[in-house]
């Protein structure tokens, strides 16, 4: 399948858990998605702290050199900050707000990463999956919302996910520099989960000093949809946008 990269009332239970008929392992969750675009990220971040020398207090960590370092044509002198993380958050009620800053060289912002979420007994980013760059991004049981937004020192979006669950279905839309690639709605019954998977062309650029990505998948509108019926084995049917069975094969090549 395709790689990369609103509010509801709170609602007190949910009558039907998402894993209660899992989809096959083959077909990508929430979090395969999302860390397929953050792998780059993530990889970055465990480079760095391999690399440099780390100095962590207060939910930052400072990533030092022990020479001079030239850091895109700037001297880094022995000692002084090279990197740095910082990770803050602030919860009310059933809101939690988390704030993931990357900064570079001189202290100049790289990436920002906000994440706002709604639900109940909501905990903060465990400190060591921050440092690793590891966090999930489906929701929990005890959450309906969430909202993962990805952007730079001037604030331009590079990356957003939404997430919506009510009693009997849940909504993700991705979106990767302002235009939504795929939308997933799952719909939960007792005895089945269905899944439809719709995919939306897009073309963008995305250029920065150092570098530059173009974005550009050149397709109509489709929708594929999977269902997992339960039974003395779950039963998987793959159906194309005609609403025709067709293969997994088919379904992953989208």
């Amino acid at each position: 399948m395709m790689k990369i990269i609103i509010f509801l009332f709170f609602i007190l239970s949910f009558g039907v858990k998402a894993e209660s008929i899992p989809l096959p392992p083959s077909i990508s969750s929430i979090d395969d998605i999302v860390e397929d675009f953050r792998n780059t990220l993530s990889t970055k971040l465990v480079d760095i702290a391999k690399t440099f020398i780390a100095v962590q207090a207060d939910r930052t960590i400072v990533f030092k050199h022990s020479f001079n370092l030239n850091c895109h044509g700037i001297i880094v002198p022995f000692g002084e900050p090279v990197s740095k993380m910082q990770y803050s958050f602030s919860k009310a009620d059933s809101e939690l707000r988390e704030k993931s800053v990357y900064t570079g060289c001189q202290n100049q912002i790289s990436l920002v990463e906000d994440v706002f979420s709604r639900g109940t007994n909501l905990s903060p980013l465990k400190y060591l999956d921050f440092l690793k760059g590891k966090r999930d991004f489906d929701l929990g049981d005890n959450e309906n919302y969430r909202l993962y937004r990805l952007s730079n020192s001037d604030n331009e979006e590079i990356f957003k996910v939404l997430i919506e669950k009510s009693e009997n279905s849940k909504l993700a839309e991705f979106y990767i520099l302002g235009q939504k690639f795929l939308r997933i709605i799952y719909e939960f019954e007792p005895t089945k989960t269905k899944a439809t998977f719709t995919y939306y062309g897009y073309k963008a650029t995305y250029a920065r000093k150092y570098q530059r990505w173009d974005f550009n998948t050149a397709i109509d509108t489709i929708s594929n949809s999977i269902i997992v019926s339960n039974g003395s084995f779950n039963q998987v049917k793959f159906l194309d946008s005609t609403g025709q069975p067709f293969s997994q094969n088919e379904f992953l090549t989208t």
